[in-house]
């Protein structure tokens, strides 16, 4: 599997590159691009140039390259290392819809990493993920119904964990 995705953006570095005026035009190719300089696929190891491939994907709305991004900010891949940069361009994707991002920023919240703590605000981003039919965020959801710190009502509710975990 990973040879074929390593393939596969072999492919899209060498050859589906589309450039306009030099400047490739497609979020998606410029993602991809991104990725090969990040790991070294198809091309040397250039965290800098991956991010930067990277950021010009994410200014275009592009999630995956949202996520992206912002995981180099946290971790200071290729950038200079930022959490607070890195939980908006989170957000960014997250409220396009994508559950594994609404799941990784309820994680940033239970944990406070970069961010101020708040169980409510961690609550209800794995419940969006949770509501997608996203697994983790369906057990996790189901734990948080368990504890019941984390939301509103604050009482635990073990039915609605317990069918929110048997879901995952």
């Amino acid at each position: 599997e990973d040879e074929e995705e390593r393939s596969r953006l072999e492919a899209v570095a060498m050859s589906i590159i589309q450039e306009d005026e030099g400047r490739i035009i497609d979020a998606q190719v410029q993602f991809d691009l991104g990725q090969c300089y990040l790991y070294g696929i198809g091309r040397e190891k250039d965290e800098k140039q991956g991010f930067e491939w990277s950021q010009r994907s994410a200014e275009q709305g592009h999630p995956p390259a949202q996520l992206n991004v912002g995981i180099c900010y946290n971790k200071g891949k290729g950038v200079e290392k930022d959490q607070r940069g890195g939980l908006e361009l989170f957000k960014k994707a997250a409220e396009q819809g994508v559950a594994l991002v609404q799941l990784t920023l309820g994680l940033i919240y239970n944990k406070g990493k970069g961010v101020e703590k708040d169980l409510k605000k961690s609550f209800e981003w794995t419940k969006k993920a949770a509501e997608q039919g996203y697994a983790p965020a369906q057990y996790n959801l189901g734990l948080y119904y368990d504890l019941g710190s984390y939301y509103e009502e604050g009482e635990r509710d073990t039915k609605q964990g317990y069918e929110w975990r048997k879901k995952a």
